[in-house]
């Protein structure tokens, strides 16, 4: 999470009665401009809107961006933060009305989209799909907060849109490295072929995310290295390293982030490697991701992720009931560069010594 932000009324909670509500809501940058819903009041919002009953996050607003933008193949990356809004409820005059608005980075597959959907409010406001850069968002919004019966939720937007124009520079900037471990080629071909099925079966589309994606199950994940130095360092240290056999025979999921992944059976041999690759990396600690450090690390390999919760149990039915074994080596170690982009190369890799 990037920032958490209040903005409204000051008030304490634990003495004002307060009605809730939470929102989801999407940001969307392509070539330096950003999906924004226009108003005919002149004003630009970010796509999305609120979580009904028994519906997930992540499943709300892949609704929401379907309903208002048409796009329908998006992905779910990061959490961005969120903004709580404190105002009078406009039915108790006596409450609060508390609008939660929790923000997501995503990214579109593709532009294939369907009609809009609009709420009557929407229609009438003749909600419109825009790409625009975010000085001139800004400066759109600027201008509509001086306007007569402006939209109540220009002040959020313009402060998350003033947030994320620092943020996208930022990003830009940082790259991740992870260290995998990669699979035989006929592994790696039978859970490429998964993929595949899912993708055809307009259940995930996971493989075509990232252009350079290979299965794998990360050891590591590091920001900010020094390249070179860091590829020395793990050619001494899996120079004598030996192939480790795997299999996969569960099917789990990370809630969180509606990730599905096939988990390898826990060998002393896998546990091994991973404890010896973090503690002869030590002095890499101040740069790792910690998810995947002794103690916190789920072994697995994703096969879909950032689904809703229909798409996560075709996905899991899927998976569960296909008849290909899934067991063999894991033959090499590799680095990927991971950043903002659609690609996740493999700059370096290293096969192990047989067993």
């Amino acid at each position: 999470m990037y920032f958490n932000e209040r903005i409204g009324l000051n008030i304490n909670e634990e003495h004002h009665k307060i009605r809730r509500r939470v929102a989801v809501r999407a940001v969307i940058v392509e070539k330096q401009k950003v999906l924004l819903m226009k108003t005919n009041k002149g004003d630009l919002k970010f796509p999305g809107g609120g979580v009904e009953k028994n519906e997930g996050l992540i499943e709300a607003l892949l609704r929401e961006l379907k309903e208002e933008t048409g796009y329908i193949h998006c992905a779910v990356k990061e959490s961005m933060g969120k903004v709580i809004e404190n105002q009078i409820d406009q039915y108790d005059k006596q409450a609060c009305f508390q609008m939660i608005s929790h923000y997501y980075m995503c990214e579109l597959m593709n532009k294939e989209k369907v009609e809009q959907v609009l709420d009557a409010y929407e229609f009438e406001l003749d909600f419109t799909p825009v790409w625009i850069s975010v000085d001139r968002a800004i400066e759109e919004n600027k201008y509509a907060l001086t306007q007569f019966n402006c939209n109540p939720w220009v002040t959020r937007e313009n402060l998350v849109l003033e947030k994320n124009k620092r943020l996208y520079l930022l990003k830009e900037k940082i790259a991740m490295y992870a260290v995998i471990a990669l699979f035989d080629t006929v592994l790696e071909q039978r859970i490429k072929m998964i993929w595949e099925e899912l993708e055809s079966n307009k259940i995930s589309y996971y493989a075509r995310e990232v252009e350079d994606r290979i299965p794998h199950i990360t050891l590591a994940s590091y920001k900010e290295v020094s390249v070179t130095n860091f590829i020395n360092e793990l050619e001494i240290f899996y120079k004598d390293k030996k192939k480790i056999q795997v299999e996969f025979q569960a099917v789990g999921s990370f809630k969180n982030t509606q990730t599905l992944f096939y988990s390898p059976t826990i060998t002393k041999e896998l546990m091994e490697l991973h404890y010896d690759h973090h503690q002869y990396f030590s002095l890499f600690h101040n740069q790792e991701e910690s998810l995947y450090r002794p103690g916190k690390w789920v072994p697995h390999c994703t096969v879909a992720n950032r689904l809703s919760k229909e798409k996560l149990k075709e996905a899991y039915n899927y998976c569960l009931n296909i008849g290909v074994m899934l067991e063999g080596q894991i033959n090499r170690i590799g680095l990927i560069r991971v950043d903002n982009s659609k690609h996740a190369p493999v700059i370096y890799s290293k096969s192990l010594i047989e067993l």
